[in-house]
């Protein structure tokens, strides 16, 4: 057998013990087997950062010790391993050690979930030699899948699998060949944890907020904005249980982004859909950015917390604690109104009412003028117009200008940039890139300057509040004005690198690009 072939078989129902030493007695003997029981939990964050990192996670044992093990999709890559006294959870919550750094790396903040359980028993087989020497090691193995997040189990197929083992290489090939001839063996490459995942209707990568369409060019525009919506809903329900039960704060981001999304697409797509149908979706999913706004600012602002405070002189980091313990009880009261808001009614009746306006298609003489026209014609236009009012807006700002011109940009920038991944596959993908990069690190200074700004405000009213029920003293208030006072440095920084980061998307050559991609 080759090197490059698997060494995982498909076991043919109905093969016994006997037809197996028919076929070792022509090579040697076959020594006593030997068993061995495993249960393998295996983990990944929802949007499988691991799987995307090259492993699968695995956490063996039942308790009160358990090993979590980075399994690599490379086999010249080596296992990393770490022992651990409770199931994984955040990667930041596990003990020191390179695995650790490697999920830190690639998880970030996500928590790991449990996919699918294995339980595995292996019959252990030896062939020896006639001087008893190990010729070829390989083990029979029938595994049970449970989903953890569900009732449903079942078993899989019985596999073989050749263990590493001495015996010279060419030996152990011919016997190898052997036995698939003998046992008519079927080689499988897929592994037994992604035949499981499939098993439940998982597959590894199934999830993910970024955009994948493949829209083509002659598409219409109408069936082309239903296709990005689409996209959109499934990404912004994947995401309401885990933000209602804040299994993580990546599953509010990405309902957000989503939600935010289908907002700046509905701005876009007035000529394709009638704005009177449209109208209560614009409504309605304001609604739904407002409801998940609290808690994600929260967030972000815990998330900061520690750094923040680590800027500030030593003296002061104590005095922030009355303040951590207000961001905490505030962000557990707004959770609870998010969990509601997200359970009730409204939210309900707002995605199914736009699942059936995604799905019935509307009379011809009921669509807007630009419907039926190809949607790279449709597209091209709107992201000429989209250009040339950033370029207009951003050449507009100058060192006097009011914060509220930034904010304008920044909202005109993500228009921009929504446009350009709802519809990347219409261009070439090294210059949308490009592209799309550009714009995102102009987002990414006016996000920054908007972003301490709001922060700023925040503790300053929260200062206020603490002020009035007794929960902050002198030392916390100051602490608080020394918070302050480093975010609006921050900002005045991100306000003085503007002038570069606009003069990178107004370069010439930045200019030439987006001409080339959209025309005019």
């Amino acid at each position: 057998m080759r090197e490059s072939e698997s060494d995982d078989y498909l076991l043919p129902a109905g093969v016994s013990l006997a037809r197996l030493e028919t076929w070792v007695r022509g090579q040697g003997r076959l020594a006593p087997s030997s068993t061995e029981s495993t249960r393998r939990v295996y983990y990944d964050t929802f949007d499988w950062a691991v799987h995307g990192d090259g492993a699968m996670l695995a956490c063996q044992g039942r308790g009160p010790r358990w090993h979590l093990i980075r399994l690599p999709l490379d086999p010249r890559e080596r296992q990393l391993v770490l022992e651990l006294d409770a199931p994984p959870g955040f990667p930041a919550h596990l003990p020191a050690g390179a695995l650790r750094e490697r999920l830190l790396g690639c998880c970030g903040e996500r928590r790991l979930l449990p996919l699918i359980q294995l339980d595995t028993r292996a019959e252990i087989h030896r062939v020896l030699s006639d001087d008893d020497h190990t010729l070829l090691r390989f083990a029979i193995e029938r595994t049970r899948y449970r989903d953890p997040n569900g009732s449903v189990a079942g078993g899989l197929a019985p596999r073989l699998r050749v263990l590493p083992g001495q015996g010279a290489r060419r030996q152990r090939e011919r016997l190898i060949d052997g036995l698939e001839r003998a046992l008519e063996l079927r080689s499988t490459e897929a592994s037994v944890v992604v035949e499981a995942l499939a098993a439940i209707g998982r597959r590894p990568g199934d999830y993910s907020s970024k955009l994948g369409l493949d829209i083509a060019p002659e598409t219409s525009a109408e069936q082309a904005a239903r296709a990005v919506l689409r996209e959109l809903l499934g990404t912004l329900e994947a995401n309401v249980e885990g933000a209602r039960a804040a299994i993580d704060p990546e599953f509010l981001h990405d309902l957000r982004v989503a939600t935010r999304r289908t907002r700046s697409a509905l701005g876009q797509f007035g000529a394709i859909f009638p704005e009177t149908r449209l109208r209560p979706f614009r409504e309605g999913f304001a609604w739904l950015q407002r409801v998940t706004g609290p808690v994600r600012d929260l967030d972000v602002q815990l998330e900061q917390f520690a750094h923040q405070r680590a800027g500030l002189p030593e003296a002061l980091r104590g005095a922030l604690d009355p303040l951590l313990e207000r961001l905490l009880a505030d962000h557990a009261a707004a959770q609870r109104a998010l969990a509601d808001a997200l359970g009730g009614e409204t939210c309900a009746r707002l995605l199914a009412d736009w699942h059936d306006f995604l799905d019935t298609p509307l009379a011809p003489e009921a669509l807007g003028p630009a419907a039926r026209r190809p949607v790279k014609a449709v597209v091209d236009a709107r992201l000429r117009r989209l250009v040339r009012q950033v370029l207009r807006e951003g050449t507009a700002i100058g060192a006097d200008a009011p914060p509220e011109a930034l904010h304008a940009l920044r909202k005109r920038c993500k228009k921009l940039r929504y446009m350009m991944e709802f519809f990347h596959s219409l261009y070439p993908r090294r210059e949308i890139r490009r592209a799309i990069r550009q714009t995102k690190d102009l987002l990414d200074n006016l996000g920054g300057f908007q972003d301490r700004a709001v922060q700023a405000e925040r503790l300053r009213v929260l200062a206020r509040r603490m002020l009035e029920a007794g929960e902050a003293d002198s030392d916390t208030l100051l602490a608080v004005g020394a918070l302050i006072g480093q975010l609006l440095a921050q900002q005045q920084d991100d306000r003085a690198a503007f002038d570069e980061v606009f003069g990178a998307f107004r370069a010439k050559s930045s200019r030439a690009r987006l001409r080339l991609l959209f025309g005019g």
